[in-house]
């Protein structure tokens, strides 16, 4: 799948190599995937990109090995090829600012948090979860800059709110949101 660069809100899994390298200096280059444009990438692969400074028509990509928020980026990218109906019962395509928004709340969860699960509901709105040992929370975004979260801390208090902008974490659903574990 081929996305523009322009909707992905994790920037630091794209990085562009050092300005002075050319093909002249590395003439066999493993070439995993040639495309025509520098503002595209094959976001499943999550990629390295190599190009020549001045070269616009021709990037070279070499995989690297994807984090856990590449892979949800991933999926949730995924999300833009559905079909109307993709799930039998009418489902509705997510918009392209419902996977924006997500994204860019993935991208701003502090490093160290346990990821969270990406989903996707019939309505088209867009999802992340978790379901972890004494904490559930899922969190939705419908495409129109804000988002609304629902947990269950230990089945002894819940969290909540509607409309959150996509740039705010409140704080109680960013300290209810566990650390991952030291192993």
């Amino acid at each position: 799948m081929f996305i523009p660069l322009s909707l992905l809100a994790v920037p630091a899994t794209i990085q562009t190599q050092d300005p002075s390298w050319s093909a002249a200096q590395d003439p066999e280059p493993t070439v995993v995937h040639e495309f025509v444009s520098n503002d595209w990438v094959d976001i499943q692969s999550l990629l390295t990109v190599y190009s020549e400074p001045n070269e616009e028509s021709l990037g070279y990509v070499q995989k690297v090995k994807p984090t856990a928020r590449d892979k949800i980026a991933a999926t949730l990218t995924s999300y833009l090829d559905l079909d109307e109906d993709w799930d039998g019962y009418g489902g509705v395509r997510p918009t392209d600012k419902a996977v924006r928004d997500t994204l860019e709340f993935l991208n701003a969860l502090p490093e160290g948090k346990v990821p969270p699960k990406p989903m996707l509901a019939g309505s088209g709105e867009v999802g992340l979860f978790w379901d972890i040992e004494g904490f559930y929370c899922d969190v939705g975004f419908e495409g129109d800059g804000t988002y609304s979260y629902y947990g269950e801390l230990n089945d002894a208090h819940s969290i909540g709110d509607e409309e959150v902008p996509v740039g705010v974490f409140p704080e109680e659903l960013l300290n209810s949101v566990p650390r991952l574990s030291k192993s």
